[in-house]
C-alpha cells in the first residue's frame, strides 16, 4: 500500500506515540514505584 507522506507520517506518529504511552505505563506501573521508593528519605 502507498500512502502519501502526511498520511504515512501521521500514522507513524501515533503509532509511537502509542508505544510511547505503554512503556510510561509499564514503568509507572513497575519500575516507577520501585524508583520513587529508593529517592525518598526513609521517615
Amino acid at each position: 500500500m502507498i500512502f502519501p507522506s502526511g498520511v504515512a507520517a501521521d500514522l507513524y506518529k501515533k503509532a509511537m506515540d502509542s508505544e510511547i504511552q505503554q512503556l510510561r505505563s509499564q514503568e509507572a506501573n513497575h519500575g516507577g514505584a520501585d524508583v520513587t521508593g529508593v529517592t525518598k528519605p526513609p521517615s
